[in-house]
């Protein structure tokens, strides 16, 4: 309750985090069998106190699996759009001006998945993949000068699908950070 009635001038002292992240994978068998995924993220934090923050987060990516186990099957190609928007409790082991700022992360997002199945003779839709799930992660942040950070990281969540169980997806981020 105090947090809410603090004024405003003194949100202009308390300390912000902006980041930039991006997560880019490949893996190839042949021309025909690959599968690309590429996302970028943003976030803004800011701190409560020395070393926890609460923090919002939007990552959009795409995925491409393309599948022809020989050259008698129909080609398929599996396509997806996703958008993430996360809200997380940040925790960082170490001060602002440490070197190396180990941190856990858990909070909630929404999720919004478009997923969709083309075969050589046409496309087809998927049920669009939507809604809150449990989210989390851990990295490190590396000091390159007073201000600014390389930040690596791993972020994990439950995405629904369907009436089946929850399924893990995970992604490895690569990133700057600064704060002010």
């Amino acid at each position: 309750m105090a947090l809410l009635m603090t004024p405003l001038s003194s949100f202009s002292e308390t300390i912000k985090e902006l980041s930039v992240s991006g997560n880019l994978r490949n893996s190839k068998l042949n021309e025909d069998n690959f599968q690309k995924t590429f996302s970028l993220t943003g976030s803004f934090a800011v701190y409560l106190w020395e070393r926890t923050a609460v923090e919002i987060s939007y990552t959009q990516g795409a995925s491409t699996l393309q599948s022809l186990p020989s050259p008698n099957d129909s080609k398929v190609t599996i396509e997806s759009e996703f958008k993430l928007f996360g809200g997380d409790f940040v925790t960082t082991f170490g001060s602002r001006k440490s070197p190396i700022q180990p941190y856990i992360k858990l909070g909630i997002a929404y999720m919004d998945k478009k997923i969709t199945r083309i075969v050589d003779v046409g496309s087809s839709q998927l049920d669009p993949v939507t809604g809150i799930v449990p989210s989390g992660g851990l990295g490190i942040k590396i000091k390159t000068s007073d201000r600014f950070f390389i930040k690596l990281g791993a972020d994990l969540w439950a995405s629904p699908i369907g009436d089946s169980e929850d399924s893990l997806d995970y992604t490895f981020r690569f990133g700057l950070s600064t704060y002010f």
